[in-house]
């Protein structure tokens, strides 16, 4: 994880430096005369829990990037400790962290948010910076 060197640009050079592909996968048919065809392939799906007003509903994200971002925020989310709501491995705020100072360089480049990423890197609760990047995930980009 540490070796990544981000640039700034966008959310999704969290998936690259975690190693979070959208892989494809054979899209299979099965026809009513008991025969399977394979029609290619098509993006990875990833399903996401919702909590309404005492509701929960389950859907299935298909679009690549709505399944990258998904993906970094159950990687995130998987990270935190049940007790403290710590980093199991603090690679990962280190890898936050870098992420946000680049785009706090890009974006000051282009007179860009730049204050609100820099509220985000001075959190310094794990359970605290999980919630507020993975709620805010797709505007980290400049």
């Amino acid at each position: 994880m540490s070796e990544y060197t981000f640039k700034g640009f966008s959310w999704s050079e969290l998936a690259e430096c975690w190693g979070l592909e959208v892989k494809e996968q054979p899209f299979i048919v099965d026809t009513n005369d008991g025969e399977t065809l394979n029609l290619g392939n098509t993006s990875e799906k990833i399903e996401k829990m919702y909590h309404i007003n005492g509701t929960t509903m389950k859907i299935t994200l298909t679009n690549e990037e709505e399944v990258q971002a998904e993906k970094i925020k159950q990687f995130i989310w998987s990270n935190i400790t049940d007790g403290h709501g710590e980093f199991k491995n603090p690679q990962i705020r280190i890898d936050i962290h870098n992420f946000l100072k680049a785009l706090i360089t890009e974006s000051k480049k282009l007179d860009y948010n730049a204050p609100v990423f820099e509220g985000l890197l001075n959190i310094e609760n794990d359970h605290t910076l999980a919630s507020w990047i993975t709620l805010n995930l797709e505007k980290l980009w400049t």
